[in-house]
């Protein structure tokens, strides 16, 4: 017999199941951001951003395809000298004998103006130079006029054009010189000697062809422009005067925009004053008085009736 006892002790042993609880989780407390306000922005801003924005891109890609010696080699420099004296040679020759002097004189003053930048190194009175090459041209046109003394006509158109070259070049020098540099020419001088030969080079091209209807009116007898001043005169100095304001005011605005700042530090675009209207007010200045002083030297109305393509 077995006892009792002895059994149970076999039995198995079944274990109370405990119960699992779960943990409470503790939620975390959500802190808000903090929004931050948004700037109102006036419609006036906003007007001001989206009708200069296009004009600043449009500025930007200009300067960035702009030739120098990182998208342009020596040889290609070269050749673009040669090809500008070759231009300028046979256009000049095709037209008359004094434009071939014109010629010779614009690219052969700056072609000087090169030789001394490399002795003095620096190329910040480029400008300067430039502006005193157009005073020599002036003078020897003016002088080249035929045996007969010259018309009302030719003399304003001289004198219109000599007040804006000295106003220009009292501009550029009192620039140079207060301020000491100028941004632009000073790649000139870090760069190839080839790159700054072209920028000299066409320097002498631009007033060779700038000054085409002063040259032609140079060419003129006399008498040929001796007619009473009439409609398209007025017209013309009218355009001169209202040109010669607008570049004048445009360059002192620009000047004073720049002026607390180095040569080449401001990094923002002027957009006050005539600047607002224009992103270069001071060449629209400058083509509309030379195109006033081209309708002058036409010689009047009556003339303009007779010109032809091979007349001009």
């Amino acid at each position: 017999m077995v006892s009792p006892t002895k059994n149970k002790k076999r039995g198995r042993r079944t274990k109370t199941p405990t119960r699992n609880t779960p943990k409470k989780k503790t939620p975390k407390k959500k802190t808000p951001k903090k929004k931050t306000p948004k700037k109102k922005t006036s419609s006036k801003a906003t007007l001001s951003d989206a009708t200069y924005s296009w004009l600043d891109k449009l500025q930007k890609t200009a300067q960035g395809s702009e030739l120098d010696n990182t998208n342009t080699t020596a040889e290609r420099f070269l050749l673009y000298v040669i090809g500008q004296v070759c231009v300028t040679q046979l256009l000049a020759a095709y037209i008359s004998p004094s434009f071939t002097i014109m010629a010779i004189l614009g690219i052969g003053s700056h072609w000087v103006g090169y030789i001394l930048s490399i002795l003095v190194n620096t190329n910040k009175f480029y400008d300067i130079t430039e502006d005193i090459s157009i005073l020599i041209m002036l003078w020897w046109s003016y002088t080249s006029i035929g045996d007969e003394q010259p018309s009302v006509r030719q003399k304003i158109c001289y004198i219109c054009a000599t007040i804006w070259c000295l106003r220009l070049l009292a501009f550029v020098g009192y620039r140079v010189i207060i301020r000491g540099s100028d941004f632009r020419f000073d790649k000139l001088n870090a760069y190839c000697q080839a790159y700054s030969f072209f920028a000299w080079t066409s320097g002498g091209t631009w007033c060779f062809m700038n000054f085409f209807a002063l040259w032609r009116l140079a060419d003129l007898n006399p008498g040929d422009t001796s007619g009473k001043l009439d409609a398209l005169d007025l017209l013309g100095f009218f355009l001169f005067a209202f040109g010669l304001g607008i570049e004048t005011v445009a360059d002192l605005q620009k000047y004073s925009f720049n002026a607390s700042f180095a040569s080449g530090n401001n990094k923002k675009w002027i957009s006050s004053g005539l600047w607002s209207w224009s992103r270069h007010p001071n060449y629209c200045g400058e083509i509309l008085l030379w195109l006033g002083l081209s309708f002058v030297s036409v010689g009047g109305i009556e003339n303009l009736k007779q010109m032809t393509l091979p007349n001009i």
